[in-house]
């Protein structure tokens, strides 16, 4: 398997820069990782859940600067998807 030397820069950067900005308003992974067991449909090769306190921390989180600079990162190196669930 030849392996994406970009892609993987890019995913670790992201990754820490993106752990510093959940801290920030105090948010919390709930789960990131690549085990995942499709039961139906595709399953997307990582998953990342993180959990705030509230829908505007969420979204304060998400618009933040430095979150915004993850973004970039992620949408130029990954097909993903980013959403606020409600109901914890």
């Amino acid at each position: 398997m030849k392996v994406n030397r970009t892609l993987v820069m890019a995913l670790v950067v992201g990754a820490a820069l993106g752990a510093a900005t959940i801290q920030t308003l105090h948010g919390r992974y709930l789960a990131r990782t690549d085990k995942i067991t499709a039961l139906d449909g595709n399953a997307p090769k990582l998953s990342v859940i993180i959990a705030f306190d509230s829908k505007k921390k969420a979204q304060a989180w998400y618009n933040s600067a430095a979150q915004k600079e993850v973004t970039a990162i992620r949408t130029k190196t990954t097909k993903s998807r980013a959403f606020i669930v409600e109901g914890m």
